[in-house]
């Protein structure tokens, strides 16, 4: 198996694209609660993929805040 950052160990690795690694930033409400996450990936064919997860992570809220 190839893992994070390394090419498909089944010799695809010319015919293939990979990520390495990837870096977001998500606005967290003041009050905290729940994040869902979704991703939609579309390769240079037009081929696509998405997948959402609902109430993924549950963020606390900022320090002081009320709510």
């Amino acid at each position: 198996m190839s893992g994070p950052g390394e090419p498909p160990a089944d010799g695809f690795a010319d015919a293939r694209a990979y990520v390495a690694e990837y870096t977001a930033e998500v606005p967290v409400p003041n009050g905290g609660g729940f994040l869902d996450l979704r991703v939609t990936a579309v390769d240079e064919a037009g081929n696509t993929f998405s997948q959402e997860i609902e109430r993924a992570v549950q963020v606390s809220p900022a320090r002081g805040s009320k709510g």
